[in-house]
C-alpha cells in the first residue's frame, strides 16, 4: 500500500535567529518528537495546520537540543 505524504514549512529557532526548511511527512509530528532538518536533529515545539495553502499542509515549529 502506498502512503500519502505531507509537505510541511519548517520553522528552526535558535537563540536569536531563525531559519526555514521544508520537509514531507506521512502525518505531522507531535510536540517533544524530534525532527530530522537540513541543520540537523531538532525538537519539535508546535504544530500549526494550514488549511488556506495550497501549498503546505501546516507548519512546523522545531528547536535545536
Amino acid at each position: 500500500m502506498i502512503s500519502s505524504v505531507q509537505r510541511f514549512k519548517v520553522i528552526i529557532e535558535g537563540h536569536g535567529w531563525e531559519d526555514f526548511d521544508e520537509i514531507e511527512l506521512p502525518r505531522p509530528p507531535s510536540e517533544g518528537e524530534t525532527l530530522e532538518t537540513k541543520l540537523g536533529t531538532c525538537i519539535v515545539t508546535g504544530v500549526d495546520p494550514m488549511p488556506n495553502s495550497e501549498q503546505f499542509a501546516g507548519s512546523i515549529r522545531c528547536r535545536m537540543p
